[in-house]
Order: structure tokens, then C-alpha cells, then sequence
């Protein structure tokens, strides 16, 4: 079977992402001296309003050990993982 997996680059949460028929793993978001996995724990809105009070945020790619269990949980399948450009980043 073949899986598709990505961030939350896509604009879907992992809720939205799933009754769609793919996976998506959050990207974390650092703001205000909290993180958060993005459109998971902190909606598009609240990080705007964030922004809005002159906080700035700071984010990364998923993480690596987040990635593994999700490979392994579909190990067998083709697995076609769908992530940002670089130089979008």
C-alpha cells in the first residue's frame, strides 16, 4: 500500500489530515517560551494573534524520532513523505 506523509506545511492538522487519507506530522512552534505542535495544540489564529502582540515564533521540522515510529508503524508500505521546499522554509 502506498502512505503519504507530511507536515503541517500543508495547512492540515493531524485530525484534518487523517479523514483526508494521509498522515501529517506537526511541525513544533516556539512562541513566547512555549512550544507547540502546530495546528495541533495551537490554531493558525491564536499563533496570528500572537504575532500580532510583537511575538515573534520560532519552528522545526518534526521530530526525527516522531518520524521513525510513523515509518515503522507502516513498515512494508511504500511511503511517499511530502515536506517543505528549502527555500520556503
Amino acid at each position: 500500500m502506498i502512505r503519504i506523509f507530511s507536515d503541517t506545511s500543508t495547512l492540515y492538522s493531524s485530525a484534518e489530515a487523517k479523514q483526508a487519507g494521509f498522515t501529517v506530522a506537526p511541525l513544533s512552534v516556539a512562541i513566547r517560551g512555549k512550544s507547540y505542535l502546530e495546528l495541533d495544540e495551537i490554531s493558525s489564529q491564536e499563533l496570528i494573534g500572537m504575532i500580532d502582540d510583537e511575538h515573534l515564533p520560532v519552528s522545526s521540522q518534526p521530530a526525527i524520532g516522531q518520524l521513525a515510529a510513523l515509518y515503522q508503524q507502516y513498515a512494508g508500505d511504500t511511503i511517499l513523505n511530502i515536506t517543505m521546499a528549502d527555500g520556503l522554509s
